[in-house]
């Protein structure tokens, strides 16, 4: 590769590591220190911002800091390349990002088509254990990488060394089948679901059921987009892996390659810009976060209210008028629109007891 290629693409990598690292930190911290935030969803969207974390950690020593040290040569230079400098532990993060958004499609799916089933509701408990199989799941199918990673003295980069070419087909044959083609038609078959039912699905709704419709709307439009710019990140370097274990002159650890995982980097550096483009509460916390010296803004406590009373002018507080603009109004109408829809749930649960056991009584 050129010195200018190199540096091309170390440029790149460094423009969207720190940034991405920043990004993501500040959604963790945002779900783990609002309580409004601490959600089923919102988990998941943690859960995918800690994978391209890890992704985005173990991206800078194989690419940004490779340049600032001799790499080690012999056993020392094959325990880096396995643990280190040689992406395994990056593209655990990568698979565990994929798996995720595969987590958050079904769960987008059951909160808009099957709303008020038990069985398909993703509890908090629920998506805990989700995250645990997630990440077992992403070590397992890693796991052989570890194997056949090993530092090239030529070459000086970390390559890999299958025991045969055929196994080595097979190995990026599976990539692409498990971590492209299955979870793309998985999230496409239940997301085109979802974009009918919420917005092409002609209903006749009250004003509470609206609100609750539009929140799902924004929330589904987040992963929507997060899933979408997933395919379009990751599938150049799934097929390029491919096509470099099929002789067809494209060669592991090459430009092409290095150019490919520039894009699988922004994949996990762009997400947390999503989140704050497209939800006012988490552009809200995000300000809340980096500038600590201004003045938290007050949001609404919104527990079981009703969602018309709570968005109506006549409960916007007299003397503090100043404190609301327009992207506190959204936030505590985001707020209004998600505790709406936790009452109601919540209410047809206690309905449902007591109908069951009154009828148990009248028997």
């Amino acid at each position: 590769m050129s010195t200018s290629g190199e540096i091309t693409l170390t440029s790149c990598f460094t423009i969207l590591v720190f940034p991405g690292l920043l990004g993501n930190i500040l959604v963790c911290l945002v779900v783990f220190s609002r309580r409004t935030m601490q959600t089923p969803i919102n988990y998941l969207f943690v859960n995918l911002a800690v994978a391209d974390i890890i992704t985005l950690t173990f991206i800078g020593p194989q690419y940004i800091f490779i340049h600032l040290f001799k790499h080690p040569t012999g056993t020392t230079g094959d325990f880096l390349c396995k643990f280190i400098t040689g992406g395994n532990i990056s593209w655990i993060g990568g698979v565990a990002s994929v798996f995720s958004l595969v987590a958050i499609s079904f769960e987008r799916y059951n909160a808009v088509i099957n709303p008020y089933s038990q069985a398909s509701n993703f509890s908090i408990t629920k998506v805990k254990v989700i995250i645990v199989c997630c990440w077992i799941f992403t070590l397992a199918f890693n796991f052989p990488l570890f194997f056949v990673i090993y530092y090239n003295r030529d070459k000086k980069f970390c390559l890999e060394s299958w025991p045969s070419i055929t196994s080595g087909k097979i190995n990026s044959t599976f990539w692409l089948v498990v971590v492209g083609i299955i979870p793309a038609v998985i999230m496409t078959s239940l997301y085109s679901r979802v974009v009918c039912n919420l917005w092409f699905k002609k209903t006749n709704e009250f004003f509470v059921q609206i609100v609750v419709r539009r929140s799902r709307k924004k929330v589904t439009k987040v992963a929507l987009i997060v899933s979408v710019i997933y395919v379009i990140s990751w599938f150049p370097q799934l097929v390029v892996y491919l096509l470099s274990n099929y002789e067809t002159g494209i060669k592991f650890g090459e430009f092409a390659y290095m150019a490919s995982v520039v894009m699988v980097t922004f994949n996990s550096a762009v997400n947390p810009l999503i989140y704050a483009l497209q939800s006012g509460r988490f552009r809200q916390h995000f300000k809340e976060l980096l500038c600590r010296h201004q003045r938290t803004r007050r949001v609404f406590p919104l527990e079981y209210c009703d969602a018309a009373a709570v968005l109506s002018p006549q409960n916007k507080p007299k003397n503090e008028s100043h404190m609301f603009n327009k992207e506190t109004a959204e936030t505590n109408r985001e707020t209004a629109e998600e505790k709406t829809n936790l009452a109601r749930d919540s209410f047809r649960v206690q309905l449902t007891e007591k109908t069951d056991s009154c009828k148990k009584s009248v028997i």
